[in-house]
């Protein structure tokens, strides 16, 4: 029988609203046997993972993370796999987008601030939040200050603010992690596109950087039958197809183990 593969979750660690433990009691409540904690840039909760299922031969986990880059003015996220997390040179890389995303806040905060009186870069600097909130600090933080009610209303409330974050190029990171012997695939490409096909020209780029796979079942499909697609192209230039739910927890309303993939639909290495 094949074994059911998501290989795209997080933990609180980032943005999701699931410690560790919370992952592997729904890994097991799913059925699913094949999996990777990926999250934003942050690798805090791996030795935790890991050491849950030191003694689980029944489950498959392969560390990864969920970096960043910025391409043609874009946030597009790089799926990392087969990772070690104490490499110096991943620490600094993803260090690096941590820092980006921090002072995109603090500018968001200022200019809250005129809007609002609650809100101030101080006050949000104090801050402390309860992880399982699910979701990032800035959200929270604006959540409980009574600024905006959900993740659909800070959008909303936040659409008039302009501060381009310069996350590391494509360049900067898919070659080094190529050279660490990690494995990169693109996260989602619908995503970058409204669920529309991500061109081929754009595709090549990436490949062309070293990029090892791309994730061609997930939720950002307006289509689930454009997955083929991504399929086709990962097979023409024999490269990683992978498949995951980008399941947040209870937040973000992504649900483990959705699309359902199972080990014959994916080529991990």
């Amino acid at each position: 029988m094949s074994r059911k593969v998501d290989m795209h979750l997080h933990t609180y660690a980032s943005d999701g609203q699931w410690s560790p433990e919370e992952v592997i009691k729904n890994l097991d409540k799913n059925n699913i046997k094949f999996f990777s904690v990926t999250d934003h840039d942050e690798v805090d909760c791996t030795p935790k993972i890991t050491a849950l299922i030191e003694d689980r031969d029944d489950l498959t986990y392969i560390k990864g993370v969920e970096g960043t880059v910025s391409y043609k003015g874009v946030e597009h996220h790089i799926l990392t796999y087969y990772i070690d997390e104490t490499n110096k040179e991943l620490l600094e890389r993803i260090a690096y987008n941590a820092a980006t995303r921090e002072a995109y806040n603090y500018a968001l905060m200022a200019w809250l601030s005129s809007k609002h009186p609650y809100v101030s870069v101080d006050d949000y600097k104090r801050y402390t939040y309860n992880p399982y909130q699910g979701g990032w600090r800035a959200l929270c933080y604006l959540k409980d200050a009574g600024v905006i009610t959900g993740l659909q209303d800070y959008f909303a409330k936040t659409k008039g603010f302009h501060f381009e974050k310069q996350f590391l190029l494509p360049e900067d990171y898919i070659p080094k992690m190529a050279e660490l012997g990690f494995k990169t695939v693109l996260a989602h490409p619908p995503a970058y596109v409204e669920g529309d096909i991500y061109e081929e020209e754009h595709l090549d780029y990436f490949r062309e950087l070293g990029l090892s796979g791309i994730e061609c079942y997930s939720t950002y499909l307006k289509d689930p039958s454009n997955s083929q697609y991504y399929v086709d192209y990962c097979n023409k230039y024999s490269m990683m197809i992978t498949g995951g739910s980008d399941c947040h927890g209870g937040f973000a309303g992504r649900h483990i183990g959705h699309p359902d993939v199972d080990e014959t639909m994916v080529r991990l290495k």
